[in-house]
């Protein structure tokens, strides 16, 4: 990868507008913590694990709350919107956008919405999704367990900076390790998956405006 540079003057932005269906309010913050582990407990025992029985939809609602969700607002100079989160990212871009899947006979995809805590359901064909998620089970059992997958917004950080790849893979790092910490923390466990399924990927929304970051699967 090229070393990124900031540009002088920043590129106009479009977002791919993902074409959603049902919108649902997730559940609020609960402060539970069931395993009683401190911060040191956390970062030691942090593992990752395959076996999972399936998780509720109130536990990976509190996971994505308190590591996705946007914490503060903002616009640059350009009057793109700049957010706070959990965790870092390269200009407070946060490209990375985060689809989840529950474990049902007929899985779905939706949006996790950072701002309003919320998912909302992805109208994807249907062969497309099968496809997609058939290819990820090539590799890894995830019927017990919810998938979550980060699609990558790759303009929202081109717009500022000459070759930004790097910025993006080090956000997604960041972002994916912050959930695991999480996942640990409410005593769930959890996965990384590699850049599984690249090219099934992209036939879900058929936009050059997109990559895939990879996933992981969350479960009790």
């Amino acid at each position: 990868m090229k070393n990124p540079e900031p540009r002088k003057k920043l590129n106009s932005y479009e977002p791919f507008i993902y074409p959603i269906g049902k919108t649902i309010k997730l559940s609020s913050l609960t402060n539970s913590n069931p395993v009683d582990l401190n911060f040191l407990d956390v970062m030691y025992s942090r593992r990752s694990k395959r076996d999972h029985e399936i998780p509720t939809l109130d536990e990976i609602s509190e996971v994505l709350y308190h590591s996705c969700r946007i914490m503060e607002i903002d616009t640059d100079e350009s009057g793109i919107l700049l957010t706070k989160r959990m965790t870092p990212s390269g200009g407070s871009r946060h490209p990375i956008d985060i689809l989840i899947s529950f474990p049902e006979k007929n899985r779905e995809i939706s949006l996790y919405n950072p701002l309003s805590h919320s998912s909302s359901l992805l109208k994807i064909e249907t062969n497309k999704k099968n496809s997609f998620l058939n290819k990820i089970c090539e590799n890894l059992d995830i019927n017990n367990s919810c998938l979550v997958w980060f699609s990558i917004q790759i303009e929202k950080c081109s717009s500022k900076y000459i070759n930004p790849s790097s910025i993006y893979w080090k956000d997604l790092g960041a972002l994916l390790y912050c959930i695991q910490l999480f996942t640990n923390y409410f005593g769930l466990k959890s996965c990384p998956l590699g850049t599984l399924a690249q090219s099934e990927f992209s036939t879900l929304f058929n936009t050059a405006k997109l990559t895939s970051g990879g996933g992981m699967i969350i479960g009790k």
